[in-house]
């Protein structure tokens, strides 16, 4: 729904086989899609509250996970918010894989947690504990996954500022990745791979360019296909 623009009136398919409109869909007590166009709605996986996405991968991930997976999680994490429709906010570091050493709240903690390597030597993982006040409780579960997880090194860096320029590009490439318009996003934007027998994992968007869409915004495309 998000990558639709979090449109009240979209319409899909959810997990279970019923039609919904957004506004059926539950976000923790409220409408999953409340906005009438995607140009309301600014959508991320990761902000400056809370721990950062590689952190939130860290803690989350498998422990099977290697460091190549991973590194593939955050950028699908943040493809989906670069292909999809809305206006795309990522948290700066986000394709450096910057850490925070799972800080929740850092507004207090300096530039030894804040800091961001634009040398692509770092990523400031486990370079620490974060403040007690905040993620104490947390410690066993922190020292556990630091102990797990391998610190990001100047390959994994490149790799994923690769992958997110390759987002950057494919964003401008089309005029299909920002409608704008909540009508035109409802008539061109569509889910695959839905329903009660989907595959698990596999998030399919099509955006239609064709003749049945209307006028063509995209002379070198009939649509897209976001897998």
């Amino acid at each position: 729904l998000g990558m639709a623009g979090n449109l009240a009136d979209f319409v899909m398919i959810d997990k279970d086989g019923a039609v919904k409109k957004g506004s059926e869909i539950d976000y923790n007590g409220a409408p999953g899609g409340y906005a009438a166009d995607p140009t309301e709605v600014v959508n991320y996986v990761s902000k400056h509250d809370n721990q950062t996405l590689w952190d939130m991968i860290s803690y989350k991930a498998s422990q099977e996970a290697d460091l190549a997976t991973r590194v593939r999680m955050q950028a699908v994490s943040l493809a989906t918010v670069m292909l999809g429709q809305g206006i795309a906010f990522d948290q700066q570091g986000s394709e450096l894989l910057r850490s925070k050493s799972f800080t929740r709240d850092s507004y207090d903690s300096g530039d030894w947690f804040n800091r961001v390597d634009y040398s692509l030597q770092d990523n400031n993982y486990n370079v620490g504990m974060p403040r007690i006040s905040d993620d104490g409780s947390n410690y066993d579960v922190i020292t556990r996954v630091k102990e797990m997880v391998a610190t990001p090194g100047e390959a994994e860096l490149k790799q994923m500022t690769a992958f997110y320029q390759e987002l950057t590009e494919l964003r401008k490439s089309s005029p299909l990745f920002t409608l704008g318009d909540g009508s035109a996003v409802m008539k061109r934007v569509d889910f695959r791979n839905t329903g009660s027998d989907q595959q698990a994992g596999l998030l399919v968007m099509t955006v239609d360019d064709g003749v049945k869409a209307g006028a063509s915004l995209d002379s070198r495309l009939d649509g897209l296909v976001v897998a």
